[in-house]
């Protein structure tokens, strides 16, 4: 029997058709943003996270990024050392996020086969160039011992991601 993994609660709306391809929307009730201890102490002093990983170049050049995820599970992140993702941070929606099937199509091919060869899983990922204000985090735990650093509601928006 497969486990299933936590994710937050997805719902897939189709429009329109191309050939055979559907594409789709993805409705997200929830994003998560992993950091390391002194990441979220900077995070909290700041009020927000702000897009700081070149890791994914654009086409146009560099452009510092968040990272989010829809998954709750720290090794979905691709992020190779546990340090890494120590403190998770559950968000509501904020955009401009972009889901990362979209974004590898304005990065480099070498650029997204690094990425996604440091392991992880891609389809769960989700970018942002802009920041995320504090009004948008929700629970912040430290991973290892499930421990509550904050607990603010998160906001009941809902963003829409292409797909």
């Amino acid at each position: 029997m497969n486990a299933k993994r936590p994710r937050s609660s997805c719902q897939t709306l189709r429009f329109g058709r191309t050939g055979d391809r559907v594409s789709s929307m993805t409705e997200l009730s929830m994003f998560f943003h992993f950091t390391c201890e002194d990441g979220w102490t900077a995070i909290e002093a700041a009020e927000s996270i702000e897009p700081k990983s070149n890791a994914a170049d654009h086409a146009d050049g560099p452009k510092p990024l968040i990272w989010l995820t829809d998954s709750e599970t720290p090794a979905d992140t691709g992020l190779c050392d546990p340090a890494r993702t120590a403190i998770r941070i559950s968000l509501s929606p904020a955009a401009p996020a972009r889901y990362w099937t979209v974004w590898t199509h304005l990065v480099p091919p070498a650029n997204v086969l690094g990425i996604e060869g440091a392991g992880g899983v891609p389809s769960t990922w989700y970018v942002s160039d802009a920041p995320v204000t504090a009004n948008h985090f929700g629970k912040v735990v430290r991973v290892a011992t499930g421990e509550v650093l904050k607990a603010a509601p998160v906001a009941p928006a809902r963003a829409c991601v292409m797909s």
